[in-house]
C-alpha cells in the first residue's frame, strides 16, 4: 500500500461513524472522508459488485483478442 493509502486508512480508522473529515491535501487533490456504518449486507453487495466488474474486465479483455473489436467514440 502506497503512503497515501496508509495516510487515509490511518485517518479512516480514526473517525466515528458519520463523521466527516478535514480536507487531506495529496499530490491528486484535496480529499475528505466521511466513515459510513456497514452491514455485512452492505458489504458483500460490494464485494460482489468488485467481482462482476473484474469478470466484466476479463471478458472484454479476451473477446478483444479473439474478436474484431473496435470501439468507437
Amino acid at each position: 500500500m502506497s503512503q497515501f493509502g496508509k495516510t487515509l486508512s490511518k485517518k479512516m480508522r480514526t473517525l466515528k461513524t458519520n463523521q466527516i473529515s478535514k480536507p487531506i491535501v495529496s499530490p491528486w487533490g484535496v480529499h475528505i472522508l466521511r466513515k459510513e456504518k456497514m452491514t455485512d449486507k452492505d458489504i458483500l453487495n460490494l464485494i460482489k459488485k468488485q467481482y462482476i466488474n473484474e469478470l466484466h474486465t476479463k471478458i472484454f479483455k479476451e473477446l478483444r483478442k479473439t474478436c474484431d473489436v473496435k470501439v468507437l467514440q
